[in-house]
């Protein structure tokens, strides 16, 4: 499984450096994200919701301009609102 944590993907290998991660470290960091996603420490921002799959295509082209702050959601459901 891999996270990102900080702007870094966790792995057991990091092949842009060749460096060896530490096994204890990964499972600190897992600890650390699980916990404050689950305590609500940590939250995700969304910056916009797209509903239905025919609004992907504009989804997409929302990214593509990077005026977003926060995640993007596309929800098969209306349940955003």
């Amino acid at each position: 499984m891999y996270m990102a944590a900080f702007g870094f993907l966790i792995s057991p290998v990091n092949p842009g450096l060749d460096l060896q991660a530490k096994p204890e470290a990964i499972d600190r960091a897992k600890k650390f994200i699980s916990d404050g996603l689950a305590s609500g420490l940590f939250s995700a921002k969304i910056d916009r919701g797209f509903v239905g799959l025919y609004e992907y295509a504009a989804a997409h082209r929302y990214v593509e301009t990077n005026d977003q702050i926060g995640k993007i959601a596309v929800a098969l459901s209306n349940y955003l609102n």
